[in-house]
């Protein structure tokens, strides 16, 4: 990791930005090659919605563009939901604009490194099938629940809260097989990294690993499962009880795809 001392250009304007830990200059522009943006990335004290972050990061931009008088766009990128192979890149190649505190700086830096690694010993796995026909035998398990859950009317659904946070755990579990399944394959046998989870199933549909269709109903059920995560207490009761009983099948499909193309690529 590169240390920023040297290039303060952006770094008086993104002090001035609530709510940013840290900020990175990485991509063509610091690798000296042609470019038409400003590529920062910004970890952030929260971490907003998927459907949020474009926004946000949009406004950072502008704010950055003017504070600076940048002859060049600033393209923002919020790391604190990006992959963790996007972070790997960021910090051990991109440079370090700002930091709140150093002891922001080395506790991100840090996890990012491990759980990098992690990923790696997981990939391994994935590649030789291990892994991958592990995830699938607790996607079952999983989505049998969901089944049974299906069973339950929408009023008790409705009222009781306990059997709400039963429900959505089970959907959240499922859902979260289906992705960690996905990026497995996505980062084996496609040339194109996903930066979100939502464009992850969407690249095995374009790649025809998996039915276009399905891949973008999986890519809305990315965006549901987000929301499971960080925006529970406001989750809509009618919209969690359609998912519950419309979109069983879709995951149920797709486990059967992915468990077909792992034998038919071992």
């Amino acid at each position: 990791m590169q240390e920023g001392g040297s290039s303060p250009h952006p770094h008086s304007a993104i002090s001035t930005v609530p709510n940013v830990r840290l900020a990175y200059l990485y991509g063509s522009f610091l690798a000296r090659e042609d470019f038409r943006d400003i590529d920062i990335a910004l970890y952030l004290d929260e971490d907003p919605a998927d459907d949020r972050q474009g926004s946000y990061a949009e406004r950072i931009g502008i704010a950055l563009e003017e504070a600076r008088s940048f002859c060049h766009a600033c393209d923002i990128r919020i790391l604190n939901h990006s992959p963790v192979w996007f972070q790997y890149e960021v910090i051990s190649s991109g440079l370090l604009l700002y930091a709140r505190s150093d002891e922001e700086r080395f506790e991100h830096e840090t996890s990012v490194l491990i759980a990098n690694q992690d990923m790696k010993c997981t990939c391994d796995l994935f590649d030789s099938g291990y892994l991958a026909r592990a995830w699938i035998m607790r996607m079952l398990s999983q989505l049998q629940a969901w089944e049974r859950y299906r069973e339950i009317p929408y009023e008790e659904c409705a009222r009781e809260k306990d059997v709400r946070y039963m429900v959505c755990h089970a959907m959240l579990l499922a859902i979260q097989s289906a992705i960690d399944i996905a990026t497995g394959i996505a980062v084996k046998k496609t040339p194109k990294r996903p930066d979100t989870c939502r464009e992850t199933f969407l690249i095995l549909g374009r790649s025809a690993l998996i039915p276009e269709d399905i891949a973008t109903e999986l890519s809305t059920l990315a965006g549901f499962q987000n929301l499971l995560v960080h925006e529970y207490a406001a989750l809509d009761h009618e919209r969690v009880y359609r998912i519950l009983q419309g979109d069983w099948q879709t995951l149920v499909a797709v486990r059967h795809t992915v468990r077909d193309f792992l034998k038919e690529n071992p």
